[in-house]
């Protein structure tokens, strides 16, 4: 893990989301003054269930996971997030102030930290801001939902075929050979075993292609109708 504030000025960053976009020169300047730049290699814990949080963390370059720890090990990945995307912001107007979740790297990744009194001050000063981070949350909320529903209420071939499809969006291509199998399984909310056996299976129906870790989707339709009907 490596600490540097220097490297990106928040001023004329290229990486501001819509929601900094509606921030005024001055509160990108308190921004600036207060973030804190974070490094994590692949593989390191950004943020640990339990844990107490104290700073909202803004992705700027990078990939993770956003999962919820079980007993013996078994993980269940809510979402894969990307640039442009915050953690912790569920606590920010909690009572509980823990994690009520993890994140782990599962490519190097790049954070800017910034305390929840500094972010609380930027919500209470900057109705637009305020607007875009609900905006935000509502979206993420609804992603999440969505996926539990889908764990819910379908079977192991639905699921698995929903999550080849999500990873094989154009955000997310780029981290297909990163993306192992255990991370899949975690995903679609299943064992390993049943994840690479049923991964099998669609390769010999020529749903899917492997290219080393990368899975290549060959008959979209098939596996949207799996997906939706599974």
């Amino acid at each position: 893990m490596i600490h540097n504030s220097e490297e990106i000025n928040c001023i004329d960053c290229k990486y501001q989301s819509s929601c900094f976009n509606k921030l005024i020169q001055s509160e990108l300047e308190f921004v600036n003054q207060n973030k804190v730049l974070i490094k994590y290699k692949k593989g390191e814990t950004i943020y640990k269930q339990g844990s107490f949080s104290s700073n909202i963390m803004y992705i700027v370059d990078g990939y993770a996971t956003k999962y919820l720890e079980g007993a013996n090990n078994k993980n269940l990945i809510v979402k894969f997030l990307k640039q442009s995307e915050y953690i912790g912001l569920s606590s920010l107007f909690c009572i509980d102030e823990h994690c009520y979740y993890s994140v782990s790297a599962i490519t190097d990744i790049t954070l800017c930290l910034i305390k929840k009194d500094d972010f609380n001050k930027l919500i209470s000063n900057n109705n637009k801001f305020a607007q875009e981070i609900i905006k935000w949350y509502c979206k993420n909320d609804k992603e999440i939902f969505n996926k539990l529903k889908s764990i819910n209420n379908k079977h192991m071939h639905g699921r698995l075929a929903e999550a080849i499809i999500y990873i094989n969006q154009e955000e997310y291509r780029e981290i297909g050979s990163t993306i192992t199998r255990k991370n899949l399984a975690e995903f679609a909310g299943m064992s390993v075993e049943s994840t690479i056996r049923i991964l099998s299976e669609f390769k010999k129906e020529n749903i899917i292609a492997f290219d080393g870790k990368n899975i290549k989707i060959i008959n979209n339709d098939t596996l949207t109708n799996i997906s939706k009907n599974g």
